[in-house]
């Protein structure tokens, strides 16, 4: 999955952003620059995902997490997104922290955030989990919480 932000994105999508990316193996962050969508999407094919991961803002703040399903044609937004309403947790990632090789899913939201990132099976070895809920998602390396957000699962 390709892990990217919006245009201009404030330091608080870029630590989301890098979160996902920390916690969902062989993924790959991209933030966006100048870029469009369709470059990105196209970077995405060649690289061979299926998922494009995007953080947006609205007012300075993130507001929305929305996942793209990408085929050899074309692509398409995916159901649902993810309104961001709070964010609960979001310390300032210092130093060297490798991606992980393993993740799991659990919580009430399981198994809509495994088919919105694409994970199929369960990692025996997981370093990293996702924790979910109808109004709360966090995000884990190993013991270290890297992201708790407030969410609400939009159609």
């Amino acid at each position: 999955m390709l892990i990217t932000t919006a245009k201009d994105p404030d330091a608080l999508c870029r630590r989301i952003a890098r979160a996902i990316y920390l916690a969902t193996p062989s993924s790959h962050l991209e933030f966006r620059g100048k870029r469009t969508l369709a470059s990105l999407v196209s970077k995405a094919r060649k690289k061979r995902f299926e998922r494009v991961c995007a953080i947006y803002h609205s007012r300075g703040k993130p507001s929305e997490i929305r996942f793209l399903e990408i085929s050899m044609r074309d692509w398409c937004w995916m159901v649902p997104h993810l309104s961001i309403t709070k964010i609960l947790h979001a310390p300032a990632m210092k130093g060297s922290i490798s991606q992980s090789v393993g993740l799991q899913i659990k919580g009430t939201k399981a198994k809509v955030l495994r088919q919105l990132l694409s994970i199929k099976g369960k990692p025996e070895e997981a370093q990293s989990s996702i924790s979910s809920s109808a109004s709360k998602i966090t995000f884990k390396l190993g013991n270290k919480k890297l992201l708790e957000l407030g969410v609400k699962y939009e159609k």
